[in-house]
């Protein structure tokens, strides 16, 4: 394979892929020589676990043979269990006796951690001690299921050097601005996604939730009615483009939303401050999607890049770089958790390191030998007992899972018109002027229901942190249809110079009236009753008016059919509003024909905001990035040109706003 130095391999299992990745350790550097990456067929494994050892086998050993730039020689490596497979528990002890405590863990370990006291592989390390308590990080496994793949990868000549916790191999490698900080790494697989909360190099946090890239790609294919192929190659080509960005609006805003009840969960625990977010695994790499995310939460989003590695920016191979990484040098990482399957607990509860090389026999060959026939007995109601365990999480798995099914069909069918099974071609978007009326008692067929939720922050480190927190603390108080406006309705100008307490107002609509209120205008233009279905609805621009009751939203409604209907005469929904919805003091950004324009301004120069790579455009304080970003512009919105300075151009909003915008996006008129 490699010879004159030291390699370490790292082999990361998921459902649907397998990556393996070679680092190569020499003149003080690690130099990444060769990465493999498999797809694997579904049913081949399942939540971590061997379902077809043949096919199984055949994908590994094409892992190690197809390996870019050469192939990789089977041998040792460093194994990551997957996040479904070990089982993290903070807890905070009253104790500081370094016996008790050992007692203390297996004890709790036994009563919390889903695993039987017989089949339990544990390790834990001791955070902090204060004030008389201790507090403690314990992770645990199942013996059996680390046997099983020690026994299976030994079949095909691979050696487990240990069992990796894949969180710790995510993190160790990171480069971060400061480490010191509590960062959220969020892993977004084929299937699920995975949020792990370090601090001070330790994990404090775990959480996960079903929406993965699978997950993305099935919408698209459904909203655009293409095959699930074409759906994955258009996501990767296109990343968040406008169609796309429409299609996903409802599936990415999901997204967002588990984050922050992840970050929320975990600041009201524990009473930190996360203050940034690295993405990684095969999601991450969407384009466009660190944009999205920014601009739903207010911290700092950015791909997770390797610092050590070189090259290692590629997010898709981050955690077998880093259960590599340890192969490397696993002394140097003997702080961080892993599984051994020598550690033993004695009659004392005591944890014990047996000495491998001392042993008469492996673990393996130890798990062998349970099929003489005294052990037989143990080893049939030890199996039993799993069978029980895992059934009765399957049950509830299922449980779960219907439920989550039935209350997203139930709200997809309040939200939406009843319309027939259908196979739909091509999609049409239709730009919506919808009225949002505060405060209102009753719901009407004319406009939509909204609150104004008024918001007081005591104290935060900065502006940001302040409209994090406030933001957080409101979301988990939304009705079932309720959405928050992404923005404040008021505005610190000065955020240097913030005097607490901060004060927000948020605005909170009823979703579910403003999707039936643009589906009924679309219907108000069908005629001719073309069959269609709902597909997607964006929300984009916020217009307020002289009257403090009345806002304007602005956004775009896409529906799946066969034939367009036709709305050649159409300027926007909102001029099949009734009379008194159209009168606003203020000039709609949403203009789809010359003669609405006003005459006053056909000799100035206009600047029309073309396509982005996000669907949106950046509007600054000034010309540069370093600029803070005032609103977002859309394509096909027009407004007037001012100034320009290099590659910026100053607007005029329809406010009288002032704002820098980069010229490549726009052009004049």
């Amino acid at each position: 394979m490699f010879l004159g130095s030291k390699i370490g391999l790292g082999l990361d299992v998921d459902d649907l892929s397998l990556e393996l990745v070679a680092l190569e350790s020499g003149a003080g550097a690690i130099k990444r020589v060769a990465v493999s990456r498999v797809v694997l067929p579904v049913g081949i494994i399942s939540n971590g676990v061997i379902k077809n050892e043949q096919k199984l086998a055949e994908a590994i050993k094409l892992l190690f043979a197809s390996a870019k730039p050469k192939s990789i020689k089977p041998a040792a490596v460093v194994f990551g269990v997957p996040h479904s497979q070990f089982y993290p528990a903070l807890v905070e002890l009253a104790l500081t006796d370094e016996k008790q405590i050992k007692a203390e863990i297996w004890r709790l370990a036994q009563e919390n951690l889903p695993v039987i006291h017989d089949d339990l592989v544990l390790d834990f390390k001791i955070l902090s001690t204060e004030l008389e308590k201790t507090k403690v990080l314990m992770v645990g496994a199942s013996r059996s299921y680390l046997l099983a793949w020690q026994k299976f990868l030994k079949g095909i000549a691979i050696e487990v050097e240990l069992f990796d916790v894949s969180a710790y191999a995510l993190w160790r490698d990171l480069e971060l601005d400061n480490k010191t900080e509590t960062v959220a790494v969020v892993d977004i697989g084929a299937r699920k996604s995975n949020v792990f909360v370090f601090n001070q190099d330790q994990l404090n946090y775990s959480y996960d939730f079903e929406i993965g890239s699978h997950h993305l790609t099935k919408v698209i294919a459904d909203k655009l009615a293409i095959s699930r192929e074409e759906a994955e190659e258009q996501k990767i080509k296109r990343g968040l483009d406008k169609q796309l960005l429409v299609a996903l609006e409802i599936a990415l805003y999901d997204f967002a939303k588990e984050l922050v009840v992840a970050l929320t969960d975990y600041q009201s625990k524990t009473g930190e401050t996360i203050k940034q977010i690295k993405l990684v695994g095969g999601g991450a790499k969407l384009k466009g999607l660190v944009s999205y995310l920014q601009e739903k939460i207010p911290l700092a989003v950015s791909l997770g890049v390797l610092k050590k590695i070189q090259p290692g920016d590629d997010t898709l191979f981050t955690e077998a770089s880093g259960l590599a990484i340890r192969a490397l040098n696993p002394s140097h990482y003997d702080q961080e958790p892993f599984f051994a399957l020598d550690k033993t607990f004695d009659k004392n509860n005591q944890i014990n390191k047996v000495d491998a090389k001392s042993k008469a026999t492996s673990e393996l060959e130890l798990s062998d030998e349970l099929e003489d026939d005294q052990g037989l007995k143990k080893l049939k109601k030890f199996k039993m007992e799993k069978k029980i365990l895992v059934l009765l999480i399957v049950l509830a798995v299922v449980a779960l899972a219907g439920a989550y099914w039935y209350s997203h069909r139930a709200r997809a069918l309040n939200d939406s018109v009843e319309t027939a099974v259908l196979s739909f071609s091509q999609t049409q978007s239709f730009p919506y002027k919808l009225p949002i009326e505060l405060e209102m008692a009753t719901s009407s067929a004319e406009f939509v229901s909204g609150r104004i939720i008024t918001d007081q922050v005591d104290q935060a480190e900065s502006y940001d942190q302040a409209l994090l927190n406030s933001r957080n603390k409101l979301l988990a108080s939304l009705g079932a249809d309720e959405e928050l406006w992404a923005e404040p309705l008021n505005e610190v100008i000065d955020k240097s110079q913030l005097n607490y307490p901060l004060t927000f107002r948020w605005l909170a609509f009823n979703k579910a009236e403003l999707l039936k209120l643009a589906l009924a205008r679309v219907d108000n233009l069908n005629i001719d009753k073309l069959p269609y279905e709902f597909n997607a609805i964006t929300k984009n621009k916020l217009e307020k008016t002289d009257s403090l009751d009345k806002l304007y939203l602005y956004g775009e409604l896409t529906i799946s059919l066969n034939q367009k209907i036709n709305n050649d005469q159409i300027v926007d929904l909102s001029s099949l509003a009734s009379s008194t919805l159209a009168v606003t003091t203020t000039v709609d950004v949403v203009t789809s024909t010359p003669e609405l324009a006003s005459t006053s301004l056909a000799t100035e120069v206009m600047v029309v905001i073309g396509k982005t790579e996000t669907g949106w455009l950046n509007a600054r304080k000034g010309p540069g990035r370093e600029f803070e970003v005032l609103t977002k512009l859309y394509p096909q919105e027009t407004y007037q040109w001012l100034d320009e300075q290099g590659e910026w151009w100053q607007l005029s909003l329809a406010s009288g706003e002032k704002v820098w915008i980069l010229s490549k996006y726009a052009k004049k008129q």
